[in-house]
This record gives structure tokens, sequence and C-alpha cells, in this order.
């Protein structure tokens, strides 16, 4: 019984995650870099060193409420900015060229996130999972006119307007 219990407090301890508040001058090089780089209008309210059994990230939480996430060598892996957009010079070229054919120039990106598949990306209150190879759309949750304009890729907001009032004349 005594080396039952001795093994599940031992494979309870080993699955713990563990966080612990950080100076900023801990961080990996890379992500200081990054934050001086992409967002230094922005002072840093708190990091946070989070390790479990598998991997370290390090979650840095700005002044304006905005959380970036980066993984155990600086590498960013998610940046969520609920009170602002998301500065245009972070967000991936391939990311920025399938949006800006879908949405327009003025989309408002307020959340990505790297994953296995791609991007996980708020844009315009819409989610989005964006596949890095091809930028196909996979899925999304949006309205009907945002859906209309998905199945007319390439094609402006004027034309997707233009093609909608016709359709609705005739």
């Amino acid at each position: 019984i005594l080396l039952a219990l001795s093994l599940v407090v031992l494979s309870t301890s080993a699955f713990a995650i563990e966080r612990r508040n950080i100076k900023p001058n801990q961080l990996p090089t890379s992500a200081r870099t990054y934050l001086k780089t992409y967002l230094a209008d922005q002072s840093i309210r708190q990091c946070t060193e989070i390790t479990d059994e598998y991997k370290v990230v390090y979650e840095v939480l700005l002044t304006n409420g905005s959380v970036v996430v980066f993984n155990r060598d600086g590498g960013w892996h998610s940046i969520n900015m609920p009170n602002q957009k998301v500065p245009h010079d972070i967000i991936p070229a391939d990311v920025d060229v399938f949006l800006t054919r879908n949405y327009g120039r003025n989309y408002t990106v307020t959340r990505i996130i790297k994953d296995s598949a791609g991007y996980r990306v708020t844009v315009d209150g819409n989610e989005l999972l964006c596949n890095t190879q091809n930028m196909t759309h996979l899925q999304a949750q949006i309205d009907q006119d945002s859906a209309f304009r998905a199945e007319h890729n390439g094609l402006t907001q004027q034309e997707v307007n233009a093609i909608h009032q016709k359709k609705i004349r005739d």
C-alpha cells in the first residue's frame, strides 16, 4: 500500500504545472528582442515562466492587457491583444496575403496563435484556421456576408457587394 501511494504521489507531481514570476531580463534573448522590435510602445507588467513535464513557455503580460506567449527559445507562440489590433508587422506574410484577399486591407487581427496546422487567427471578431501550405480557409464561424466573401476568394469587398446586390435585384 505504501509503495502504491508513493507511485501516485510521484506520478501526480511529475505532471504538475509550475508557474513562477520572472524579471523581463530573464526572458530568452529573442523574446526580449521581439518585444523591443514590435511592441516597444508597451511596458511589461508581468513575466511568468510556465513549466510542465514537456515544455517551458514564457507568458508576458503588457500594461495594455495584451499577452504574448513565447516558447523555450523565445519564438512567439501566441499574441492576444483584446484592446487593440495586432501590429501589421507581426502578422506572417502568407497570413497577411490570405486575410487581405478575403477581408480587404482594413482587417483587424486581435489574436494569432501558431498551430500545428498553421495559424489560428481572430480577424474582425471571427475565428479562422489558416493552413500555412496553401492558406485555405479551413474553418470559420462568420456572418453571412463574410461567408459570401470567403466563397469568392480574390474578389474585393466592392466586387462582392456588387455581386450580392445584383443577386438581390434578380
